[in-house]
């Protein structure tokens, strides 16, 4: 059941069982509504008998747009009752009471009362702490120019708190419950300082491919130098044991033995040059790691357009001879 309805006219929809109708306001008349807001409160009502409560708020709404009167607030109430927006009705209510003052009868300010004590209950109480001067609004609807002072009920549910001022806004959702209060800050947050990834060196830095490339060089040199030097001592150990004509007669050229004697020396001619090259290398790798490390992290560079190409070392080793090819 609905209860009664107030209309403009002086016949105002019958009050509840065993009351005396509404009697029509001196203010209501004398603000003459609009022929708009006449014919927007008619539909309403018609919506409202026909049980289509969600359309007949709008249409009471637009009929208080059109010729504002504390009559139609109550009506207004009623509806968002009906359509479970408490908050509105809450608010429609307490405006009716406000604007109506003594022109409201007894048994209907009763009535209302008693409508905004059970609603008090269904809705969320919300502080709002927002810049001076910003308008505040709620879901879309406009509750004000901030400071607001007094507590703003809203429905539980998600609700969307939004504060702008000269272009600039703060928005903030929250999670509201009835009959719980809610402090909510729509302030500008200040700024800490920005912390962002520590400075890196903008000096020179070795590529990574060099600095691996010259620790491989240095192995490889090292390992070469080793294995030429134990050839070449093994050779000169096995040429101990070959005779030939005394040691003032040197062997044929062309003999075994002279071939021998020739590798022992090209074998101890390469061990003396990798060992050189792996002391040179070395140092130079030694050195690039230092520096590198002096520097910081490396800079991630992969978000650069082309990749390098990883450096590669390769060592050919012949008798007597040495071939080092490479790419950085």
């Amino acid at each position: 059941m609905v209860a009664a309805l107030i209309t403009w006219s002086s016949a105002a929809s019958a009050g509840p069982k065993g009351s005396a109708p509404p009697p029509a306001t001196a203010k209501a008349e004398d603000a003459g509504p609009s022929p708009e807001a006449r014919a927007a409160n008619a539909k309403a009502l018609e919506l409202s008998k026909a049980g289509n409560y969600a359309e007949a708020l709008e249409q009471f709404q637009r009929a208080y747009d059109l010729s504002p009167s504390y009559v139609i607030l109550y009506n207004i109430g009623r509806m968002a009752r009906l359509t479970q927006d408490f908050a509105r009705g809450l608010s429609a209510f307490q405006q009716y009471l406000s604007e109506g003052g003594i022109e409201i009868d007894a048994a209907r300010r009763s009535e209302v009362e008693q409508d905004i004590a059970s609603l008090t209950s269904l809705v969320c109480w919300t502080s709002i702490r927002a810049e001076s001067g910003a308008h505040v609004s709620v879901d879309g609807r406009d509750l004000g120019v901030a400071p607001i002072d007094q507590k703003i009920p809203v429905n539980p549910g998600a609700r969307t708190f939004r504060a702008e001022k000269g272009g600039a806004s703060v928005t903030k959702d929250v999670s509201a419950k009835a009959g719980e209060t809610l402090q909510v800050s729509l302030e500008p947050q200040k700024q800490g300082p920005i912390v962002g990834p520590a400075p890196t060196s903008s000096g020179f830095r070795f590529p990574t491919g060099v600095v691996v490339a010259s620790w491989v060089a240095t192995g490889a040199f090292t390992a070469t130098a080793v294995a030429t030097g134990v050839s070449a001592i093994a050779t000169s150990s096995s040429l101990k044991k070959d005779v030939y004509v005394g040691p003032a007669h040197a062997p044929k050229p062309d003999s075994d033995i002279a071939k021998k004697a020739g590798r022992v020396k090209a074998l101890a001619t390469a061990s003396n040059a990798f060992v050189a090259a792996s002391i040179v290398v070395g140092t130079a790798a030694l050195t690039f790691t230092i520096v590198d490390a002096a520097l910081g992290p490396a800079q991630d560079r992969s978000k650069s357009k082309a990749s390098p190409k990883p450096a590669s070392v390769e060592l050919e080793v012949g008798a007597g001879s040495l071939f080092v090819t490479g790419s950085f």
